[in-house]
């Protein structure tokens, strides 16, 4: 689908860069006596904006320019004093002012740009190179997106003219008599800004009433004649006046939102140009002091701009219709529903098909939306751009090419093709659906691209299909996400290749699972695996973690301190001593199992408590003393009854002395 969209931005237009050339060459004498070429470049100074840059070019050889490529705002009078003051001398050259320009226009990167040229006469001596001359100058313009306007004044010149123009997409205007040169520098300006010159009638020095349309940037009246020009009234139809200056011509003045200048060639002819900026819609009344032969020109420099959109879509079918749109946009980017104004507007659509064959269609209005249905009739490139215009004249803006491909193939299902999936649970694939696709046409085998629309959480395998002339059937499958909600589906099975696509309803019922039957394989797994892990690290830490007594920890003992010194031996060699499943190491001392029996009774219990801690705990009603190192005769008793030993400590537990080393 196309779609054309025409918007408005109050702002000012962007700059423009100009480069005008203009014929010196002595035929103009004969050809224009009057140097009405300069009065229409004098014109066209004055319409421009103080935003744009102009330069003059003559064909006078070896110094073409007369005024260089500058800002309008600063060079408005002397170009047009210079304007004023060419002289018709020599012959007609072409390409060397052609290539002046091109070198000015060439530093200039923002904003578009264009060549006015002007001639009455052929280019056979252009630098001795001919037509081929002026040819490689014109795509050196092309190259730098520069487009000419050609102005011929008689027709020996038009082959040259429409050469530059056609190199360069630009255009050419033909000047029957020098008194059509105002005219058409009018009309160059108004494919510039997107409009058109219109003629309006007026009554000089009686009261004229003048309609300018809505959605105007900017409006611009330009009055000819053969003695001074100006405009003494501007009324708009709220009835507020412009402030315009009263003395005679030649003069210039502006005001807040208006430009005005009265000006004359020195050879008879005289102009005065009136632009209003933003200017309200309506019917303006303006009283303009001009003598009886004096023509009045508008132009209207419409904020629209029609843009062509193909959109995703980019490629048809041969025998399909592709429908075309074209909306317009207001002030506030929205379609614009402004009946009266649409009335007066109406869109072209140009289509250029594969063999070259143009055709332009008047687009439909309807809903506030003109429409055209495009009928596809041939396979290759079509390329399409819209012009919007008034139907009363003025506004005149097309957009640039836009390129649409159109194959001869075509994706198609057999007919009544359905899908129904009938009930499904989330998490589950369907069964294998054959589809046919025998209405399609095909030149060969194609891979089809499958995939599900509107159908969320339900996706379609497999990906990709083939099908041929000779095999149309293909199989596909319907997956189920487990995180479907459930509840009636209803969308569409789409099916493209190469551009073109086509699809089949798909409805079904599904039915979403339960918490546990989502989860509970997984939380059995996880929690088993948990259960499994801690298990693991209770037996290894039950083994890894009682400690043992150290290597080269010793006991002595007896039943006197004396006996302290000869009775000694390493804890880890005496039996029972190790560590075990979740105990530390320990050594009895005394009871019938012990190491030392002492008669038989427990005494104490000495455990491993860390890697170099060893404590001494009395057994239950024995009493722990503590032993004076430097006095044996002085005892203390442990009150808790457990303590550390640490090395060279003397403790007697009933009549038996012990001593860690």
């Amino acid at each position: 689908m196309l779609i054309c969209g025409t918007v408005w931005a109050q702002t000012a237009r962007p700059a423009v860069h100009v480069e005008v050339i203009l014929d010196s060459s002595g035929s103009m004498k004969d050809n224009d006596p009057k140097r009405l070429s300069a009065l229409g470049a004098m014109i066209f100074t004055d319409l421009a904006a103080d935003s744009d840059r102009l330069g003059l070019e003559s064909m006078r050889q070896p110094r073409y320019t007369l005024e260089a490529l500058s800002s309008v705002a600063t060079k408005r009078s002397k170009i047009r004093s210079v304007a004023k003051s060419i002289k018709f001398t020599g012959t007609t050259d072409c390409a060397g002012p052609l290539n002046v320009a091109s070198k000015a226009l060439k530093g200039a990167s923002d904003g578009k740009k264009f060549v006015i040229f002007l001639s009455d006469g052929a280019c056979p001596n252009s630098n001795a190179g001919g037509s081929e001359a002026v040819r490689r100058a014109a795509l050196e313009l092309k190259r730098q997106n520069v487009k000419v306007f050609g102005i011929g004044l008689s027709s020996a010149g038009e082959q040259d003219l429409r050469l530059m123009a056609d190199v360069t997409d630009g255009e050419f205007f033909r000047a029957d008599k020098a008194s059509d040169l105002p005219q058409r520098f009018a009309d160059i300006l108004g494919r510039i800004v997107g409009s058109e010159a219109v003629n309006v009638p007026i009554v000089p020095g009686k009261s004229s009433t003048i309609s300018l349309d809505g959605y105007v940037r900017d409006a611009s009246l330009i009055v000819t004649g053969s003695r001074p020009v100006r405009v003494t009234r501007a009324t708009g139809p709220d009835g507020s006046k412009l402030s315009l200056p009263t003395k005679s011509a030649p003069y210039e003045s502006g005001g807040s939102n208006f430009f005005v200048s009265a000006n004359g060639n020195g050879a008879g002819s005289h102009y005065t140009v009136l632009r209003i900026d933003q200017p309200e819609s309506g019917e303006w009344d303006f009283v303009i002091d001009a003598p009886r032969d004096a023509k009045a020109i508008l132009i209207q420099n419409y904020a629209l701009e029609p843009s062509l959109d193909l959109g995703a879509k980019t490629v048809a079918t041969v025998g399909d219709t592709s429908p075309v749109r074209c909306e317009l946009k207001g002030p506030d980017g929205k379609t614009l529903k402004d009946p009266s104004f649409l009335e007066k507007v109406g869109v072209e659509l140009e289509v250029v098909a594969p063999d070259g064959k143009r055709t332009k269609t008047k687009m439909k209005l309807a809903n506030f939306r003109f429409a055209h249905d495009l009928k596809i009739q041939q396979s290759g490139r079509y390329r399409l751009r819209a012009r919007a215009f008034m139907r009363s004249g003025g506004l005149n803006k097309q957009t640039g090419y836009s390129d649409l491909s159109a194959i001869d193939f075509d994706l198609a299902f057999g007919e009544g093709a359905s899908i129904d999936l009938g009930t499904l649970k989330a998490g589950e694939t369907s069964k294998d659906y054959t589809l046919s696709m025998e209405f399609s046409r095909l030149a060969g085998e194609v891979e089809v691209d499958t995939q599900t629309q509107k159908l969320d959480g339900i996706s379609v395998a497999p990906g990709k299909v083939k099908i041929s002339p000779d095999k149309t059937d293909c199989t596909v499958r319907f997956e189920v996400s487990p995180d479907h909600p459930g509840g009636p589906v209803e969308g569409l099975l789409v099916m493209s290749s190469q551009g073109d696509d086509t699809s089949i309803p798909v409805r079904g019922n599904v039915v979403a699972i339960t918490f546990w039957e989502r989860w509970g394989e997984t939380i059995l797994l996880v929690g088993g695996g948990i259960l499994a892990l801690l298990l693991l690290l209770f037996i290894f830490y039950g083994f890894l973690s009682p400690y043992s007594f150290p290597e080269e920890a010793r006991l002595n003992w007896g039943n006197t301190i004396e006996r302290l010194e000869k009775n000694e031996v390493v804890i880890r060699e005496i039996p029972k001593t190790g560590s075990g499943f979740y105990r530390n190491a320990q050594l009895s001392v005394g009871g019938p199992s012990s190491y030392f029996p002492v008669g038989g009774v427990e005494l104490v219990t000495l455990e491993a408590t860390s890697s170099t801690q060893v404590t001494i705990t009395a057994a239950e009603g024995v009493e722990l003393m503590r032993v004076n190192k430097f006095d044996h005769d002085k005892e203390k008793p442990v009150e808790t009854g457990s303590t550390g030993m640490t090395s060279g400590e003397i403790f007697r537990a009933g009549e038996i002395y012990l001593r860690l080393r």
